[in-house]
């Protein structure tokens, strides 16, 4: 799964030159994390605009208005589960990052990685929505697949990375739902990794040292 990514550049330019300036682009972080509110880009009436949105619901179905929506969505099975079938052929997103963190398990200790392209930049991973219910508030899932054999050591899954000329088809309103499993199914790129600190582990911390290569055991707790 995807459980923490990173966006450190205000505004990219590979996306602002498409999609414009986003005021919510205003700091770096180094530690986006599941049910905090983070920029995405959507097809708002054949216009592609930025929003900004929670990472998940936990919202409880029982309660009034309440939707739960999960913070990963697998790209295998995304258009047969009745909780994504209309967000995938209706609600797709691009979440603008620039890396993401899986952890290695050995034994019984979980050790983080640092994921980015092998010549870093900023890239799109590609998302689905859902209207929540609650309090005007929209929740996105990050759509995953099976890890690239580059990674698979690490963990056997990755995130879902948009190639740059699929972007407009990807949001696409009447893309047909075979095309959409094409560009699920298409070549994802070279990624790098390396381990970092386990600081990462607890999203109240934030900051660039958190990206600083480490190696060996860690304490697990902060």
């Amino acid at each position: 799964m995807c459980g923490r990514y990173t966006l450190r550049e205000n505004n990219p330019e590979k996306f602002t030159r498409r999609y414009g300036p986003f005021d919510g682009l205003q700091k770096p972080r180094y530690n986006r994390a599941p049910g905090q509110a983070h920029p995405v880009i959507i097809d708002r009436g054949n216009r592609h605009i930025w929003t900004s949105m929670q990472w998940g619901s936990n919202q409880s179905q029982k309660e009034p208005g309440g939707k739960f929506f999960p913070i990963n969505a697998r790209s295998e099975t995304v258009t047969k589960k009745e909780i994504f079938s209309i967000s995938i052929r209706q609600s797709r997103c691009l979440i603008p990052a620039d890396g993401w963190f899986e952890w290695q398990q050995v034994e019984s200790q979980k050790y983080p990685f640092y994921h980015q392209l092998l010549k870093p930049d900023t890239f799109a991973i590609g998302g689905i929505w859902l209207d929540t219910g609650q309090d005007e508030s929209c929740a996105f899932s990050v759509l995953t697949r099976a890890a690239s054999p580059d990674i698979l050591h690490i963990h056997h899954r990755a995130p879902l990375i948009i190639p740059r000329e699929l972007w407009t088809s990807w949001m696409q309103p009447d893309i047909k739902e075979s095309e959409l499993l094409d560009i699920i199914k298409v070549k994802q790129p070279k990624i790098d990794t390396f381990q970092v600190s386990s600081r990462v582990n607890s999203s109240r911390n934030e900051g660039p040292e958190l990206l600083l290569p480490t190696t060996g055991k860690q304490a697990l707790l902060f």
